[in-house]
């Protein structure tokens, strides 16, 4: 399974910091995480030192919140600046392989003054989104796929997360559209989308058959109700989805787009770190953005 064993946390120092701390404690050992960077970024020129007093209150703040994270190797940072600016340069300079937020039920995050949304398709390396008080519950994993391979990917992180936890479940949820135009084919409504539900199941075993699931994984699909001809994204329908399975956490695959092409899962993946009320990992090769 693939490994993270570089985290940089950001905290804003305020009310959504316990349960992002409380996810990477528990997300920790199944991510291979080694160790972890917790920063605060306060708001101001760069070139403005802040009063010594002050920098030394944050540290301690900081100080404490690595207790959380024992035994895991721990250091702390305070700088100034752009808040999602200086965030994203630190994940550069540290060669980070998570950045771990937390977030409003707006999609903003408080350590950033901005949305979390914009950071997954800026940062160069996966991304964690943990909403303000969201329990740990790592026994219910949801992967949407579109059987690709980088969602083959997130299938297999989410596999490793889910196996961890005793009597832990996982879902794999897929969004499809009927075709167009087949309205006009004599069949109705529910005869094409048991055909399509019945084809995705077929992919689903094929793209799983090398793998050693057992019985606590499930496949889901659901229809799309507006037709995308097969290209642009299936954000709300995967949302709703989402929201009506209550995931403890929710894995997606994402990739960084080019002018020709973008892959379907990538070009929601930031929607659905705005819009799902649940904890998101998006994960992304190194180097890679979605802008």
């Amino acid at each position: 399974m693939r490994r993270f064993p570089t985290l940089l946390v950001g905290l804003s120092l305020g009310s959504d910091d316990p349960a992002i701390l409380a996810h990477v404690a528990a997300l920790a050992p199944r991510l291979g995480v080694q160790r972890v960077r917790l920063l605060h970024v306060a708001a101001g020129p760069h070139d403005v030192a802040l009063p010594i007093e002050l920098e030394q209150a944050i540290e301690r703040a900081l100080e404490s919140a690595a207790e959380v994270l024992a035994p895991l190797e721990v250091s702390t940072s305070v700088v100034v600046g752009g808040v999602a600016l200086r965030l994203l340069q630190e994940a550069v300079q540290r060669d980070v392989d998570l950045i771990c937020l937390g977030r409003r039920a707006d999609g903003h995050s408080p350590s950033l003054g901005g949305s979390v949304g914009a950071i997954v398709r800026k940062a160069p390396c996966s991304v964690l989104a943990v909403p303000r008080e969201a329990p740990v519950d790592l026994g219910r994993v949801l992967v949407p796929i579109d059987f690709s391979d980088r969602s083959r990917e997130a299938l297999e992180v989410a596999l490793g997360i889910c196996q961890a936890q005793e009597n832990g479940a996982l879902l794999a949820l897929h969004a499809y559209e009927l075709p167009l135009g087949w309205q006009k084919t004599g069949h109705d409504e529910s005869t094409w989308s048991a055909r399509a539900e019945e084809e995705a199941a077929q992919r689903w075993e094929e793209f799983t058959a090398d793998l050693d699931l057992g019985d606590s994984v499930g496949f889901r699909a659901v229809r799309d109700p507006v037709s995308h001809l097969g290209t642009a994204p299936h954000g709300p329908t995967l949302i709703r989805g989402i929201e009506q399975e209550g995931p403890g956490l929710v894995v997606i695959s994402s990739r960084g787009r080019t002018a020709g092409a973008a892959l379907l899962l990538g070009s929601v993946a930031a929607r659905l770190v705005n819009g799902v009320q649940r904890p998101c990992l998006v994960l992304k090769h190194k180097g890679e953005t979605l802008s």
